[in-house]
């Protein structure tokens, strides 16, 4: 009937391409998306440059598939539109305080509380939980990306207190965890500085930066 199908890579040329149906399948990797610009690339593309491929916007759905790799991936950003119809189904690997599956009568097709018992077993899932760490599993078994907010401590667990004279004769401690690189694939390095005030520790600055060894010596004085 002279249809057909056109296939094309996130960020790649869409141009004079206008279709009934958008079929967008894992449009990020879990090291783009430790990257906000790669993240912000691949919201763009599927929100607004995708959106405006379609023939008749009124009844041309997008069909996003992927796996949970950031509260900020284009899953998260999709479903935070107000506004915007949106189906959302999350069919995490195993029931759990946390997690949660849509729609809720899915619930009744997991096995002993596993999605696919078969090919993610608990033993499977023990090693994802190895391989992966506490962030990356709550992302793409869970569903359920560990917030910006922390994974074990938690931003609303620090009380904000202002600046007391009395703070100026503390002993201030300043430690950094290197990391000797510019990439956004791999971890920043972190400088803190602390004292201890009576039972408690004062943080007083906190920063986070990608930087290369000969940078990272310059920055650390400042």
């Amino acid at each position: 009937k002279g249809g057909q199908r056109f296939t094309t890579s996130t960020g790649g040329t869409v141009t004079g391409m206008h279709s009934h149906q958008i079929l967008v399948d894992d449009p990020i990797n879990p090291q783009q998306a430790a990257s906000d610009a790669e993240r912000e690339s691949a919201n763009n593309f599927v929100t607004s440059t995708l959106s405006s491929r379609k023939i008749d916007k009124e009844v041309t759905p997008t069909i996003l598939v992927m796996q949970r790799l950031h509260e900020e991936d284009p899953t998260g950003v999709m479903i935070s539109k107000k506004g915007k119809k949106i189906k959302h189904i999350s069919l995490p690997a195993e029931l759990k305080e946390g997690t949660k599956v849509m729609p809720e009568e899915v619930k009744q097709y997991y096995i002993e509380g596993l999605l696919d018992p078969v090919r993610l077993s608990r033993t499977v899932l023990e090693e994802a939980k190895v391989d992966l760490g506490s962030y990356g599993y709550a992302g793409q078994y869970d569903q359920n990306p560990a917030p910006s907010e922390g994974g074990i401590f938690k931003k609303d667990s620090f009380e904000i207190i202002d600046w007391d004279a009395e703070f100026v004769n503390l002993t201030w401690n300043f430690i950094a965890d290197t990391a000797y690189t510019e990439s956004e694939k791999n971890d920043p390095s972190g400088y803190i500085a602390y004292a201890r005030h009576r039972n408690d520790y004062i943080i007083r600055f906190a920063q986070l930066e990608y930087l290369e060894f000969p940078e990272l010596c310059k920055a650390l004085p400042a």
